[in-house]
């Protein structure tokens, strides 16, 4: 919504209030409706795979005794 640059503050916050609360008495207030699942599987980026796979070498050659040293240093990588 756009309002006048001279409106002030009160008269904005009034006009919302009536706004919305007529919506709301009028059942079309969407605010307790559930909210949407955008929720989506991610893919890793190929630098991410990268650091990935060099943490995993590190590790598993038993070069890096720790997996937060050796995803450090795959990320550094």
């Amino acid at each position: 919504m756009q309002f006048p640059d001279d409106m002030n503050n009160n008269d904005i916050r009034s006009f919302l209030q009536r706004k919305f609360s007529q919506r709301a008495v009028g059942g079309q207030s969407d605010a307790l409706a559930p909210a949407v699942n955008t929720a989506s599987p991610t893919q890793p980026t190929l630098a991410e795979r990268g650091a990935q796979g060099v943490s995993d070498f590190l590790f598993d050659k038993g070069i890096i005794s720790d997996r937060y040293g050796a995803q450090q240093i795959g990320k550094n990588v």
